[in-house]
């Protein structure tokens, strides 16, 4: 009996699990104004159009809950105080891209609502918090917060 042959997509896909395994799973790189947050290995997907069953989805939306709410609290024990309001870019980090009207916003909700949870404010209309979204290809899957604030004492930093 021959093992099988693993098909081209999932040799890409093993390949592209092997390199996340090898990045650090958080990585943070701080400025004067602003704070770099890049979560490895996690893959964001369109959520409006997919159909699964409850507990997949919510298994899903669970575990990118938590790596975000990590990834802010190693922020914040680096000595990294934020402070409102705020300007946040979420980036999708990933082999394909997705439509940056319908389905890029959804597919980065769960990193908005850690943000706005960590940040212990309501992502409504009047959020202090001004979100932006991009996507970036990238061969290893990942999320890419980075947090921007106002220098005290003005725009120019005196």
């Amino acid at each position: 009996m021959t093992a099988r042959k693993k098909s081209s997509k999932a040799q890409r896909q093993a390949e592209r699990i092997r390199e996340a395994m090898a990045m650090k799973p958080v990585e943070l790189a701080f400025g004067a104004n602003h704070v770099r947050i890049t979560v490895n290995g996690l893959e964001t997907k369109n959520e409006l159009n997919r159909r699964e069953h409850w507990r997949i989805v919510s298994r899903r939306r669970r575990e990118q809950m938590g790596r975000f709410d990590i990834a802010l609290r190693m922020a914040g024990a680096q000595g990294m105080s934020f402070k409102l309001p705020a300007r946040v870019t979420l980036a999708r980090l990933g082999p394909g891209l997705l439509d940056p009207l319908c389905n890029l916003p959804s597919a980065l909700k769960k990193a908005e609502d850690a943000v706005c949870e960590h940040f212990r404010v309501n992502d409504g209309p009047n959020c202090p918090v001004a979100f932006r979204c991009s996507q970036r290809k990238r061969r290893v899957p990942g999320v890419e917060i980075v947090l921007e604030w106002e220098a005290p004492g003005g725009d120019d930093g005196r």
